[in-house]
């Protein structure tokens, strides 16, 4: 039987550079012990075969676990906001790795998985490759339309447009309209 080697060794099996994982051996020399009770030679590349189109493209396998994860499982952190929440995967992708490769393509730099409906499913029609501007913009607390509101005992206002934040504590509701307008009027001058 062969002992543990301490972590941060090297696997035992000959011409195996891999690092030791348990009772000396990588952990693909462990799984052949495990399963055959010997070593049944070497296995090259030590990578965990997932059909080979997974190993080619990592970033958006990844992206396409976290996005199950986070409608799936109710002890992710994020479950909340998503599955929690009615947010599901379609069946297109639920179970396909590569239906969602083909219908959104490799990931551009910079960028991740977004829904462009926040309220609505994981599916083709409804999911991008966005950059973390586009992403900031998207969120549930943004708000497109001028917003008036109540804030310990004054009136704050917030206007957004195309990204464009403005946004001022006022103490009257009339105030906070006029300044609604301004800004209203402002922002629509800047992006014609």
């Amino acid at each position: 039987m062969r002992e543990a080697i301490n972590k941060g060794k090297k696997c035992s099996e000959n011409n195996c550079d891999y690092a030791a994982f348990c009772k000396g051996l990588c952990k693909a020399h462990y799984e052949q012990m495990r399963q055959h009770g010997h070593i049944t030679g070497p296995v090259i590349p030590h990578k965990k075969n997932r059909g080979g189109i997974t190993v080619d493209n990592p970033v958006e396998y990844r992206a396409w676990n976290l996005m199950k994860r986070r409608c799936f499982n109710n002890n992710t952190a994020d479950y909340s906001k998503y599955g929690g929440r009615g947010i599901c995967v379609c069946d297109r992708w639920k179970n396909s790795f590569s239906n969602f490769l083909k219908d959104m393509g490799k990931r551009p730099e910079g960028c991740s998985l977004d829904r462009i409906d926040v309220n609505g499913d994981y599916c083709p029609e409804n999911c991008r490759w966005a950059t973390w501007n586009q992403q900031q913009r998207n969120r549930r607390n943004n708000r497109e339309e001028p917003c008036i509101y109540p804030w310990e005992g004054k009136y704050y206002v917030q206007v957004q447009r195309n990204g464009v934040h403005k946004r001022k504590l006022c103490d009257t509701m009339e105030d906070a309209i006029k300044i609604r307008d301004i800004f209203e009027k402002d922002l629509e001058v800047s992006w014609l």
